[in-house]
């Protein structure tokens, strides 16, 4: 191993990123049709918790956090469990009593499920305790949906606080409550930082871009 790391030639590693999803965000979707099946109301402001649930995503942190915004704020929660159950994020519901503002979908996310998600949607929060790349913050911005995310690493490689995205300090529930409000009660701020989003992932994770890449990658 000591003689393989000697010889390591720094010049051959590239870092590629994920592309974005654009071709999955221009699917198109009966919004008013969504909200009267699953009773989203449109005078309600609605943050989206999607993907795989578990222990390091941070799911508790969000549901802590939301008592602390506008009562007109909905928390809706999709994915499928990995490994433990959903009873302790129910015992946290029912602990702050917001049944009421928590919309659940615990299984598998279907394509027209998540389309129909990500338009209705207007944050979505990765508040990950760790992780290494998150597909959904690029499809969040893809949609143009403003993205709130914890300050780990991988996070701030694609999210620049207040330019194409918000941050808050990582397993700091306070501080994403913090956010959560700010960004809420910002229409506009929010609608503009969502767009810069898009711009983002346009502009610096197109497939192209990623492909070309992976041909200077084989030629070197």
């Amino acid at each position: 191993v000591k003689s393989g790391l000697s010889e390591f030639n720094g010049e051959k590693l590239t870092i590629i990123p994920h592309g974005n999803f654009i071709g999955t965000a221009v699917q198109e979707t009966d919004i008013e049709k969504f909200r009267k099946r699953y009773s989203f109301r449109e005078d309600n402001k609605y943050i989206l918790f999607l993907g795989q649930i578990k222990e390091s995503k941070g799911l508790d942190l969000l549901i802590d956090a939301l008592p602390a915004t506008d009562s007109s704020i909905r928390l809706v929660i999709a994915g499928r469990m990995r490994k433990h159950s959903f009873e302790k994020y129910q015992n946290l519901i029912d602990k702050n009593k917001l049944n009421d503002k928590v919309s659940l979908f615990i299984d598998y996310v279907d394509s027209e499920l998540r389309n129909n998600l990500f338009h209705l949607a207007d944050v979505v929060v990765i508040p990950y305790r760790k992780i290494y790349q998150s597909g959904v913050m690029l499809m969040a911005m893809s949609y143009g949906k403003a993205v709130i995310a914890s300050d780990i690493l991988p996070n701030k490689e694609t999210i620049t606080d207040n330019e194409n995205g918000f941050l808050f300090e990582s397993e700091n529930k306070e501080d994403l409550s913090r956010v959560l409000k700010d960004v809420m009660n910002d229409d506009a701020k929010r609608e503009k930082i969502g767009m810069e989003g898009l711009n983002y992932v346009t502009k610096k994770l197109d497939w192209n871009i990623i492909a070309g890449k992976w041909i200077n990658l084989f030629q070197k």
